[in-house]
């Protein structure tokens, strides 16, 4: 009877301790929900709205915009696309755009087969290359990088550049330097400077090149140095390239 007593006390103390806990653990954690809930609830109270200055910024196309976000930063300005009402030149499996108040014709004359667009300082020309033009020899002349081939094409080879996804060939005037001119440097008008971008697609070499005199002609044959800011490539030769595709 003793033993059974004893056994009866301990299961009591022990469904009495598993109660307890069960119920502090209860209590404690709905008090710890309680708190939380009341602290978010401040949180959320003290939070105001940023309140944004009225400014507004003139985007390139004319329209504004204002402020906004956390940060009242000035939200983006719509797209603009800057060769928008330009001319397009489209043949010989190949087209671009040009700004349409600018001179332009069609290269050779007896046999067409690109542009050549004359820009405020200089000359552009979009073309197919071939040995009607010049001797070239294809596709090894087209895109090169070798000294050999420098040699050979008078061309100093610069860099790699992806033109609205085409890779082109980037070459200057041979090894930048007036002794490999050629007779353009014995001219009144001084040396010719190009830069050159040439690609290779379905067995034909393409090219566009900006020409610009190193002289400034402004009067009866008076020339002067041109500045750095003339010798440049202009914006503009950029944003015609980047018109450039395939048509075929």
């Amino acid at each position: 009877m003793k033993t059974q007593k004893g056994i009866s006390t301990i299961a009591g103390i022990t469904i009495f301790v598993v109660v307890a806990v069960f119920t502090f653990g209860g209590v404690f954690a709905y008090e710890y929900y309680l708190e939380k809930n009341e602290q978010k609830t401040e949180g959320d109270q003290n939070t105001e709205p940023t309140a944004c200055t009225m400014e507004a910024k003139v985007c390139p196309d004319g329209s504004s915009v204002g402020r906004a976000g956390p940060n009242c930063e000035f939200a983006d300005c719509p797209l603009v696309d800057e060769t928008a009402g330009w001319k397009t030149y489209s043949g010989n499996g190949f087209s671009f755009k040009y700004p349409s108040d600018y001179k332009s014709q069609e290269i050779p004359t007896d046999s067409p087969t690109g542009l050549s667009i004359n820009l405020p300082r200089g000359n552009t020309i979009v073309h197919e290359i071939n040995n009607a033009i010049i001797n070239i020899n294809l596709p090894d002349d087209c895109m090169f990088s070798s000294s050999a081939l420098e040699d050979k094409n008078m061309l100093s080879f610069i860099e790699t550049k992806k033109i609205n996804g085409i890779n082109f060939y980037h070459y200057i005037n041979y090894k930048s330097m007036s002794e490999y001119l050629g007779g353009y440097c014995g001219m009144s008008a001084g040396c010719w400077h190009h830069d050159v971008y040439r690609t290779f697609y379905n067995g034909k070499c393409y090219e566009m090149a900006y020409d610009r005199s190193d002289r400034v002609f402004y009067g009866v044959d008076e020339y002067r140095g041109a500045t750095q800011e003339e010798m440049n490539v202009p914006e503009v030769f950029d944003q015609i390239m980047s018109t450039f595709k395939f048509t075929n």
